[in-house]
């Protein structure tokens, strides 16, 4: 959308092939980019998956009749575009679908069990599933949402980086531009439950930190002995360690 404002494009009528074979083009020269300098551009598999996911939204616009063709799958539009990785290549950028889906089954199963069994602690099976279904329905790698120590440039996402009203997640992606990535309503719910469980972290609170609820829970139990609630420890117990861990925010690190 900020490609097309910027090449005064605002409206779907105004997308025709000639948008489609320019921003093509606009894929091929980053692609290009990404030979001559890894960390300055994007590899053929994700120009690829870019134009697809462009060309998906206007076949349904098509079909909806907004548009009357859909002006990316014009054969000259997709000339513009970068060699086709092989076979093998594509494949390894995605999961087949019955990979996804035996997956999520256990991820969903191991999660709904914890959550109605009283004496299981249900954080790490709810954070493996929403971590699972941001990686199975949005397409982006480890990489993109998980703390590095390694790299002081990954420092995973947080609350404040997922919108799950708008359908956004914004990450550090392959270019090394932070960028918003749709977030398909598969992975919103699991991200929701994540987001109760940890009773509505702040903003800069990881998106899944690794012990924040083991130590509410210490903590809860430390207060409960004193003659303190329980539910008022944990949910002050979880903001504390939420800011204090806000300066390496993220998935993990695992």
């Amino acid at each position: 959308m900020d490609w097309c404002a910027d090449r005064d494009v605002h409206t779907l009528d105004d997308v025709e092939v000639q948008t489609m074979a320019r921003y093509a083009d606009h894929l091929t020269r980053r692609v290009r980019a990404g030979q001559a300098d890894a960390d300055d551009g994007i590899a053929a598999s994700s120009a690829w998956t870019y134009y697809s996911q462009i060309s998906a939204f206007l076949s349904w616009a098509t079909k909806w009749e907004y548009i009357p063709e859909n002006p990316a799958n014009k054969g000259r539009a997709k000339d513009q575009l970068p060699p086709k990785p092989s076979g093998n290549d594509h494949e390894r950028q995605f999961w087949q679908p019955e990979q996804r889906q035996a997956l999520m089954k256990y991820l969903d199963e191991r999660a709904r069990k914890a959550i109605h069994t009283d004496d299981v602690d249900a954080f790490e099976p709810v954070r493996d599933r929403a971590l699972g279904a941001v990686l199975a329905y949005t397409g982006v790698r480890g990489a993109e949402i998980l703390a590095d120590r390694h790299d002081p440039r990954r420092t995973g996402i947080t609350w404040a980086d997922v919108d799950l009203g708008g359908g956004t997640i914004t990450v550090l992606g392959k270019n090394q531009q932070v960028e918003p990535t749709p977030l398909p309503a598969q992975a919103v719910e699991p991200l929701s439950r994540l987001q109760t469980l940890l009773s509505s972290p702040d903003g800069d609170c990881p998106s899944s930190p690794r012990d924040t609820r083991r130590r509410s829970m210490r903590t809860s139990r430390r207060r409960a002995t004193t003659g303190r609630t329980a539910t008022r420890g944990s949910s002050l117990s979880t903001r504390v360690s939420c800011r204090r861990r806000s300066q390496r925010p993220g998935f993990g690190p695992y």
